[in-house]
């Protein structure tokens, strides 16, 4: 005796699937926008606390936000500055000492 296994896709389930690959497909098209506005997203989490504790000391919010933009390049300009000369010429020196 056999069994049969009847499956049953409704018009409902074909639309819903319909549904999804666009939109996942439109997702992957614009995946660059979405992309910096997720990058935005989390810059402006990560600057928020500074943000509010400059305007604890009644300095405007743009003031605020400016200044922790500028404080953050400054330190990245500085590690940047200090680190990766010395990284580059110890490299360079490990490099040309490799062969011996």
């Amino acid at each position: 005796m056999e069994k049969y296994t009847t499956i049953r896709i409704s018009s409902e389930t074909i639309v819903r699937v319909i549904l999804y690959v666009l939109l996942f497909a439109l997702l992957y098209y614009v995946r660059d926008v979405v992309l910096v506005i997720l990058a935005s997203v989390v810059i402006a989490s990560a600057t928020e606390p500074a943000t509010l504790w400059l305007k604890k000391y009644n300095i405007s919010r743009l003031i605020a936000v400016i200044v922790v933009y500028v404080c953050t390049a400054g330190v990245l300009a500085g590690i940047f500055y200090f680190l990766i000369p010395p990284l580059l010429s110890d490299a360079s020196n490990l490099l040309s000492k490799l062969p011996e």
